[in-house]
Parts: structure tokens; C-alpha cells; sequence
């Protein structure tokens, strides 16, 4: 498959990001509440999640989502599973993300939830999360309370992934100790920031349903990072369970990426 996207992450800003194991971005919106909390957006997450139905890639034609977003106990053996870690950091309602290690052989350098590959003893995909997640970023994460998990995807590599949703609590950057043979850094970004339409772009495919995927460039005034691939697809599915509208079919309006 072809694109025409540019330099997921330059050199220069990969070097950056190196040189910084933790770090905040919360580079907001104005429109932001300075009042809002996970706790008080539970219910209309869940509700929002119900009525949206379907976890849709942004391009694809109506009815071609891939499932119900609905707590789930299917099997993980031999699929992957990922924690979209809401957390809140100095006050400050965030996501947290991973960026991995350039060791890895696949998907080195780039921006990821954390999570990994199901074992056998793996009880459910929200076992293989948790699990993953706690390997990945050195601390203990089975307190999480888990708000619902998306259907799975198909992978570029065509293995299925899972997304599970929780909420951290509050939790201080310096506490995390990440693996370093997989992850290279620890960093979370504002809810204000993600939900800016401002910081949203798109990459193209050429495929059969000229598909475009979100791209989510964050910055915190010292470095700028790029979300993209698999991981800004659930992000944005994430965010629309916030507020459905959120660039509900403004891929036509925000600008490719390079």
C-alpha cells in the first residue's frame, strides 16, 4: 500500500524526543472547560459510545464500521492489545502515550498507547492490556477503571487489535519507570490539546476507498510529535465518544500532512 505522507518524524525532532523521558503536552484550546473532569464525562462517553455503534475508519462509506464498542471477554491469543490511559497530571485531564524504543524491528520510533501481544495465560484482551502496560511503563495499572473496549481492528501486519479504555486516576510522570527494550519515552498529552480541531490533520492512502487516516500534531513548545497510524484511528474514535462531532467528516477541510 502506497501513501503520500512525508517523514512520520524527522530526525531532528526523533533526536529530541531521545533526549526527554517524560514529558506533558498541554498546548489547549481556548474553548476548553477549565472545569472538566473524566469522572463527570463518564456516562456520556458510554452513552456516546452505544449510540455511535461502530469503531469507523474516517474515510470508509457508511456501514463499513468494524464493530460495537462493548465491554468484551473474547480470547486475545494471537491478536494485541492496547490501554488508552485517561489519566490527570497536575490537575490536568490527559492521555498517556508511549513512544517506542528504535531497537524494535517493527513499528520503532513511532507514538503508541501502550500494550502488546496476548499470551496464552491472558485471560481476556483487558488482561493483555493491563499486562502489557505495566511491563511497558513500570508501574501498576490493575486499579485502572476500565470504562468499555472497542471492537478489534485489522492491523497493517494483519494481525487484530483491541483497544481498552480506563481511567489511571491521578498519576505524577516521574513515578513511571519504562522498559527500555521497548519504550524510549513516556509522555501525555491534555484532553484540551487532542480536542482541538487545530492540531488535527490527515495522510492519504491510495486504496480502493481512498482512505485517510487522522494525523494529530501536538506540540509542547519545545518539541513537536505526530500521531498517526492505528493509533490515531482509535484516538479519534475515542475523542468523537467525548463529543461526536469532533471532525465528523472535516477531512475534507484540514490539511494533509507533510
Amino acid at each position: 500500500m502506497s501513501y503520500k505522507s512525508v517523514n512520520i518524524i524527522s530526525s531532528r525532532v526523533t533526536t529530541a524526543l531521545r533526549a526527554r523521558q517524560y514529558a506533558t503536552v498541554t498546548a489547549e484550546t481556548t474553548n476548553f472547560p477549565s472545569d472538566w473532569r473524566f469522572d463527570s464525562h463518564k456516562a456520556d462517553f458510554l452513552r456516546h459510545a452505544a449510540a455511535k455503534g461502530t469503531m469507523v475508519l474516517p474515510s470508509r462509506q457508511k456501514g463499513e464500521g468494524l464493530g460495537r464498542p462493548e465491554i468484551t471477554t473474547q480470547r486475545s491469543t494471537g491478536s494485541y492489545a492496547v490501554l488508552v490511559p485517561f489519566c490527570t497530571v497536575k490537575g490536568i485531564p490527559s492521555v498517556l502515550f508511549t513512544l517506542r524504543s528504535s531497537n524494535l524491528a517493527k513499528h520503532r520510533g513511532e507514538i503508541s498507547f501502550p500494550g502488546g501481544k496476548s499470551d496464552p495465560t491472558d485471560k481476556d484482551v483487558i488482561h493483555t492490556a493491563l499486562r502489557e502496560t505495566q511491563e511497558e511503563i513500570g508501574v501498576p495499572v490493575q486499579s485502572t477503571d476500565i470504562w468499555t473496549t472497542l471492537p478489534p481492528m485489522p492491523t497493517r501486519d494483519g494481525a487484530m487489535l483491541s483497544a481498552v479504555v480506563g481511567y489511571t486516576g491521578d498519576v505524577s510522570m516521574d513515578e513511571f519507570k519504562p522498559n527500555p527494550t521497548e519504550v524510549e519515552e513516556i509522555f501525555t498529552c491534555s484532553m484540551a490539546s487532542l480536542l482541538n480541531p487545530e492540531n488535527v490533520r490527515y495522510t492519504s492512502f491510495r486504496t480502493r476507498h481512498g482512505l485517510r487516516l487522522p494525523v494529530f500534531v501536538v506540540n509542547d513548545g519545545i518539541t513537536s510529535r505526530r500521531i498517526w497510524g492505528m493509533t490515531a484511528v482509535i484516538l479519534l474514535n475515542v475523542l468523537q465518544c467525548f463529543e461526536p462531532g469532533f471532525c465528523l467528516g472535516c477531512f475534507g477541510k484540514v490539511k494533509m500532512i507533510k
